[in-house]
């Protein structure tokens, strides 16, 4: 709301469920109102983005982050990756980042998380650098 009222945008924590971001959203576009200024066209969305072909690698990957976040308290016990990662294949990637444009208007997406617990850098890189290709694809 803070933001809101000052005509910022919201850039919410990349922890935050897509759930959570929406209810937030909501909240900051009634507040901008409120206030006078004219809708914040900008909407950025963080989140830990990681996207291989190989199944396994995926599921490790999955794996791995929860536990982290879990470690750390970050999560609501019933939280799930997917409410606040995309983790998986091309199609899946694709499919969620459309999913935040369509109920967000996402119009800058921060990917983060450029390391994660025992998978490479050079996988997490390879990962990072195909996102662009992917939201260019959907134009």
């Amino acid at each position: 709301a803070q933001a809101g009222r000052l005509g910022l945008p919201y850039l919410a924590s990349p922890m935050e469920t897509l759930d959570t971001l929406e209810a937030n959203y909501a909240r900051h576009d009634d507040a901008a109102s409120a206030a006078g200024h004219p809708p914040v066209k900008t909407v950025p969305i963080m989140r830990t983005i990681f996207m291989s072909s190989n199944r396994q690698q995926v599921s490790d990957v999955r794996e791995r982050i929860e536990v982290e976040a879990r470690k750390l308290g970050r999560l609501a016990p019933d939280a799930a990756v997917d409410d606040w990662s995309i983790v998986g294949d091309e199609h899946f990637v694709r499919d969620r980042i459309s999913e935040y444009r369509e109920r967000l208007g996402m119009n800058h997406l921060i990917v983060t998380r450029l390391r994660i617990a025992a998978v490479d850098d050079a996988a997490v890189r390879a990962s990072v650098a195909r996102v662009p290709e992917v939201v260019a694809a959907l134009g």
